[in-house]
């Protein structure tokens, strides 16, 4: 299942993976946190069962947030890659000969 899946991270996710450890709520979620990642670094596998077990971590972490700091930090740094991403899939677009 994905819960046993190796941890193959990129150094994006890396971070955001310190990123979420470091939420004072997440102290307990390290599991999860390091699920989430995984997903989010092989994200072209996201479909499927996966895609719904992908949104049930976010809920997960969503929840365990004991209060709007740690809410907003979830979201901070998860919005974070996911501009990175964005601009990165943008520049390599824009590289791209038509």
């Amino acid at each position: 299942g994905f819960a046993s899946r190796p941890l193959h991270l990129t150094p994006e996710t890396q971070k955001l993976r310190e990123n979420l450890k470091a939420i004072p709520s997440f102290q307990n979620y390290g599991q999860v946190i390091d699920q989430f990642c995984n997903i989010w670094a092989n994200k072209e596998d996201i479909n499927g069962d996966t895609f719904f077990y992908f949104n049930y971590l976010v809920h997960q972490l969503e929840t365990a947030s004991k209060n709007v700091d740690d809410r907003v930090k979830f979201w901070k740094a998860f919005d974070e890659i996911v501009v990175l991403n964005y601009k990165l899939l943008s520049d390599l677009l824009e590289g791209a000969k038509v």
